[in-house]
């Protein structure tokens, strides 16, 4: 399989500043099969009230043609808080 994609994430509660991405290729039973690489390209703040956008490149390892999870995770500060570490998680089906 392999290749790159982009993919978009919704967020809400970030702070400005420096946010940190992780990507994970899960198997349909949530077995992590491999690190993905992620990078974050656009960061779209929102409203108040409202999910930031996230757009990243995600680069997918070589794996045998199926569906798989994508774990995405992110950490920075929240609105509330900076600094403290805000953390989450999103996953989806990837072909």
């Amino acid at each position: 399989m392999g290749g790159q994609a982009v993919v978009a994430l919704l967020a809400q509660g970030l702070a400005e500043g420096e946010l940190k991405l992780d990507a994970e290729v899960l198997d349909v039973n949530g077995k992590s099969l491999a690190q993905a690489a992620i990078e974050l390209a656009e960061r779209k703040p929102a409203v108040p009230g409202e999910p930031d956008w996230l757009v990243a490149t995600f680069r997918a390892p070589d794996l045998v043609p199926g569906d798989y999870w994508l774990r995405v995770r992110w950490a920075g500060g929240s609105a509330e808080a900076p600094g403290t570490g805000v953390s989450g998680a999103s996953r989806f089906i990837i072909r």
